[in-house]
Formats: C-alpha cells, structure tokens, sequence
C-alpha cells in the first residue's frame, strides 16, 4: 500500500503512465472513430510517435538530471500558464470557445501557485525535437515517419496535394488534378505504422514496471505490444 502510494505520488510514474494513456487514447479514438485513412490519422500517429520519443529521451536523461520528470510537468503546465495569461484578455475566447479558462486556471495552479510558475517557449529541455529523435537513437523515425507526417500537421503543400487533389480523368488533362470536393481520395492506413511505435512504447515502459500477466498477454493478442 505504502508503495502505491509513493508511485502515485512519483512526477515519473504519473508522467509515463499519464502519457501512456493519452496515447491509448488517440489510438482508440483512430480506431473508433475509423479515422486511419485520413488526414487526422496521420496528425494522430505524429503526436503518438512524438510522446513515445519524449518518454524515452525523459528515461535516457533520469540518470544525470534526477528532477527530469518533474521538470517536463512544470515545462508542460507552464505552456497552460502562457496561453492563460492571453486569454484572460482575450476578446476570441468566449463561453462557446474550446478554451475554458476555469480549466486552465485550475490546472496552472495546482501544482503551485502561478507567480511562481516559468514560462519557456522553448522545445523541453533545449534540444528540439529532431536532436531527441537522434539521442534515442531513433533518427530514422524522424526521417521518414515524423518528417512525412509533419506535413499533414502543418497542412503543406505535399499533403494538400496527396490528400485533398486528384487527378483529372480527362486524357486531355494530362497531370491535371481538381480539388478532391467528393472525398474520394482515401489514404493508406495508419493503424500498422501506430501499432508499430505503440509497441515500442509499452516495451520502454515494461523496463520501468512489471506488467501484470494479463495485460501482456492481452496486448500479444492484439499485436498492440509486448
């Protein structure tokens, strides 16, 4: 008993199993919502690829900066404070706006009072996030997935034109593509490439705690993870 309470109370548990439960739920809500051929897939698949290479960097760093963790909920909570401190005299955010800012106001907060609380604008520790995907020795995922995808994030012009432009079927029109206004165009799948990463990370999170049998053997089962 004494033990889960230190861990509920430990900024690295909270931290990895907080982030791994934000990523099962982007993974259930692509599956459910039957979103892994379009475009929020693929904003899906980026966000879960990017957390998993924060924990690892988080874990890779423990060792030589024991407060890492703790530093990476304050870091998070103080991008809340920035966008709070705006809104408060914001004449957009409204009672119909997604940005409640009781919300913001509560969570800025808790973990202390906010005149205390720093501000960075900076990507967590300094490093951005292409030098993370290299310290974990994960550079080929940002090469190819995290790069890919970070099209679709940012809406350029090599994701509008694979998914929102087809081609025209008039032979006259050779190359010729027309906005996609009938939704036509369906792009590949997400769901190997996420359980991929997913698989990835619920291996990095066994190293730190024993799994229970039944969950490892329900994540074989589903190809998910261990």
């Amino acid at each position: 008993l004494e033990n889960k309470k230190n861990l509920l109370e430990d900024a690295k548990f909270n931290v990895l199993l907080g982030s791994t439960v934000y990523m099962t739920k982007i993974f259930e809500e692509l599956i459910d919502k039957k979103l892994e051929n379009s475009i929020l897939g693929r904003h899906a698949f980026r966000t879960i690829l990017e957390v998993y290479i924060m924990m690892k960097y988080l874990l890779m760093n423990e060792n030589t900066n024991s407060s890492i963790f703790l530093d990476y909920q304050l870091y998070g909570v103080g991008k809340y404070k920035h966008v709070l401190l705006r809104a408060r005299e914001s004449s957009i955010v409204d009672e119909n706006s997604h940005i409640e800012i009781p919300i913001l106001n509560a969570l800025v907060n808790e973990p202390m009072f906010e005149e205390f609380l720093d501000i960075d604008v900076r990507y967590f520790d300094t490093q951005s996030i292409k030098k993370k995907f290299e310290i974990v020795d994960e550079k080929e995922l940002y090469e190819i997935y995290y790069e890919y995808d970070n099209n679709y994030v940012h809406g350029f012009w090599g994701a509008i034109r694979e998914s929102s432009m087809i081609f025209c079927d008039n032979p006259l029109h050779k190359y010729h593509s027309i906005p996609d206004i009938e939704n036509y165009q369906k792009l590949p799948s997400v769901i190997y490439d996420t359980e991929k990463v997913f698989r990835k990370h619920i291996e990095l999170l066994a190293s730190q705690y024993e799994f229970p049998d039944w969950y490892k053997q329900k994540y074989k089962e589903l190809n998910y993870g261990i």
